[in-house]
């Protein structure tokens, strides 16, 4: 999950396993819920590691709009949740670099 806040409203993003029974609970208790679709990536754990997956998004122009670590202790990589203008063409890139994106029913197990 991450938070953001400002003084007026905050801004709770998370990872769940149920989408309508998680949007059924928090509109039950009154939050506004939107859905945006996200990449969960695997992230060398190292120095630069961030960079390998950032670098070549940029040479082609995908801009990330937000993004925030995901906690995963059966991983020996970093797994970072990247929100970004063209999520396709971040798909095909992250391919061709032989980055890991990790898929719905991956991340679901975690």
């Amino acid at each position: 999950l991450s938070l953001a806040d400002t003084t007026d409203f905050g801004v709770l993003r998370l990872i769940v396993n149920d989408n309508d029974k998680a949007t059924a609970a928090l509109r039950n208790q009154g939050f506004t819920v939107g859905k945006t679709r996200v990449l969960a990536v695997e992230v060398n754990d190292e120095p630069g590691g961030l960079n390998q997956v950032l670098d070549p998004l940029s040479e082609q122009d995908v801009n990330v709009e937000y993004m925030y670590a995901f906690a995963n202790p059966q991983c020996k990589n970093a797994i970072m949740i990247f929100r970004f203008d063209d999520i396709e063409k971040a798909k095909v890139i992250l391919a061709k670099q032989g980055i890991k994106v990790i898929e719905t029913e991956e991340i679901s197990k975690l």
